[in-house]
């Protein structure tokens, strides 16, 4: 048996493993497409089995692939958020990016702190280092936008006004350090 997606999706392959045909594991959403595939070997008499996985080759995976994952990774505004304070994070600042990953009650303080101001300073003081962290939030901005065929927008519209200023900023200074 085969399994990519749990016992409820599996499908018995030996058939077709036997004969050399391809197997067809059936439509699967596009967040669900890994290289990964578990099988679970049983005995003709179902005494012993073995469950083990392995990486495959893909190719022809769709190229939006990666922009639905993270897309359905960041699907809120509080994801959406997370993810900046992560992304603004001091690298040598465990402690920081630990409290911007956590969510729930033990987080209530730092998700509070997810309003404009404190990301604004944390924006501007990573522009002033050099502006790759917000290079980083151009990228995540992009590929959230890649395939959105959803409707649902992760990105907060008073978010989308100020990251204007900031591409323009980001413009700018990549035309100082050009010429």
């Amino acid at each position: 048996m085969a399994e990519t997606r749990g016992d409820g999706h599996a499908c018995d392959v030996l058939t077709a493993l036997r004969s050399g045909a391809s197997v067809d594991l059936g439509t699967m959403p596009m967040v669900d497409l890994t290289r990964f595939l578990a099988f679970r070997l049983t005995d003709e008499n179902d005494k012993a089995s073995a469950l083990f996985s392995t990486g495959l080759i893909m190719d022809g995976l769709p190229t939006e692939r990666h922009a639905a994952i993270l897309r359905w990774a960041i699907d809120s505004r509080n994801a959406f958020f997370r993810y900046l304070r992560l992304l603004l994070s001091e690298l040598g600042d465990p402690l920081s990016a630990a409290l911007a990953a956590q969510e729930g009650a033990g987080a209530t303080a730092w998700t509070a702190a997810t309003d404009d101001v404190p990301l604004l300073e944390d924006m501007v003081r990573a522009l002033c280092r050099g502006g790759e962290r917000l290079h980083a939030i151009e990228r995540l901005m992009s590929r959230l936008e890649i395939g959105n065929d959803t409707g649902r927008d992760p990105i907060p519209a008073d978010f989308r006004a100020l990251w204007s200023a900031f591409r323009i900023a980001l413009q700018d200074e990549s035309v100082d350090h050009a010429g």
